[in-house]
């Protein structure tokens, strides 16, 4: 899979750290369900933790960062490529 790198959502913060939270969390996502098959569903119990751990490393804008990881991984699940985060 190939997106353009216009394709981000920043997140409204002075250091844009959250930049491109959703494309990349959703584009790993749809690469893990490809690489691991069955097994998909077990590794999604061990990734998921570790993704809203990540929080920690984006004081200021926490909320902006796990809501568009909750969207990512929605949209990662439901297979939604080509549409932007709502």
């Amino acid at each position: 899979m190939i997106f353009p790198p216009s394709a981000m959502v920043t997140a409204v913060s002075g250091s844009g750290r959250c930049g491109r939270v959703y494309y990349h969390h959703r584009n790993l996502l749809l690469l893990y369900r490809q690489a691991a098959g069955w097994l998909f569903w077990p590794v999604l119990l061990l990734i998921l933790p570790k993704w809203i751990l990540k929080v920690r490393h984006h004081p200021g804008v926490r909320w902006a960062y796990l809501r568009l990881t909750w969207l990512a991984v929605r949209d990662g699940l439901l297979r939604a490529v080509g549409a932007q985060p709502r």
